[in-house]
């Protein structure tokens, strides 16, 4: 084996040696509030897996960051922001939002790095602050009830529905003002997320415990099946996602990850010395 075939024999082993976190499939979350248990939605059938409990009593909003791979909750009865870990379910306060707020939806603007959040008892959009958790009024929706907040990123839209009119809005981010699109032609949706890889709006009714698909453009509302769960009033949508930890070192690999860099080494060392006795002819 020459100088070349070692060395890169010897990278290969270190290489190898290396775990790298796998990629995660996209997912679509919901809380169950009886149970309070996260839950992942099939979109192909609407049912509903349980992931863990999030030790909270009133998670009514979901949204996700797919910078930072942070799926944030709001519990209405502490009025807090939460951070919840998509494997165990685990819930954990950031901070209380700061105001009276009867907090429900979350929408994540991945464009403008924004949390958006709803006051229905001043009927008003919210920003969040996610490393503190404090809220500050935008403006009037002009809806009385807006609980479920989603948001389209390749059209920077953000989409609401109303719980009194059962209406589509679309919400102006920077004013707060709604617009009406349309009847949703169901009641009660409350979970509102935007599906990236399919480029669908969905929702969750936490009276019928059904998921759907939502036209943006009618706000018609169609059936894909029962959750299984009784009252799911918060969805997110999460893309396909990379695993944050770096890439250590396998238990069982470790000694090929010293061996390998090991041979690097004396490769390297043995191949200088001949260098140095070359004679010029």
């Amino acid at each position: 084996m020459n100088t070349r075939q070692s060395i890169a024999l010897a990278s290969a082993l270190a290489v190898s040696a290396l775990v790298f976190p796998p990629a995660a499939s996209a997912a679509i979350f919901g809380v169950d509030n009886v149970t309070d248990q996260l839950i992942e939605i099939d979109p192909a059938t609407g049912a509903g897996t349980a992931i863990g409990p999030v030790g909270f009593g009133a998670v009514n909003g979901l949204a996700y960051d797919p910078g930072s791979n942070t799926l944030f909750g709001v519990d209405g009865d502490t009025n807090q922001l939460l951070t919840i870990n998509t494997t165990t379910g685990a819930g954990t306060a950031v901070g209380p939002l700061g105001i009276g707020v009867a907090a429900l939806g979350l929408g994540f603007d991945p464009n403008g790095n924004t949390l958006f959040i709803t006051n229905t008892s001043a009927d008003t959009l919210l920003t969040v602050d996610t490393t503190t958790g404090a809220a500050t009024t935008v403006g009037a929706t002009g809806f009385p009830l807006i609980n479920g907040l989603a948001f389209d990123p390749a059209t920077d839209t953000l989409f609401g529905t109303d719980n009194s009119t059962q209406e589509l809005a679309v919400i102006d981010a920077a004013t707060g003002v709604g617009t009406a699109v349309g009847p949703l032609g169901t009641a009660f949706i409350s979970g509102l997320a935007f599906d990236t890889d399919n480029d669908t709006l969905i929702g969750a009714s936490f009276t019928s415990n059904t998921f759907f698909t939502i036209d943006a453009a009618t706000g018609a509302a169609t059936a894909v099946g029962n959750i299984g769960f009784d009252s799911v009033r918060s969805l997110a949508f999460a893309p396909d996602r990379i695993g944050d930890e770096a890439a250590v070192p396998a238990p069982g690999m470790a000694v090929l990850l010293g061996l390998g860099l090991g041979l690097a080494g004396l490769v390297a060392t043995r191949r200088r010395r001949q260098d140095g006795r070359a004679v010029p002819q």
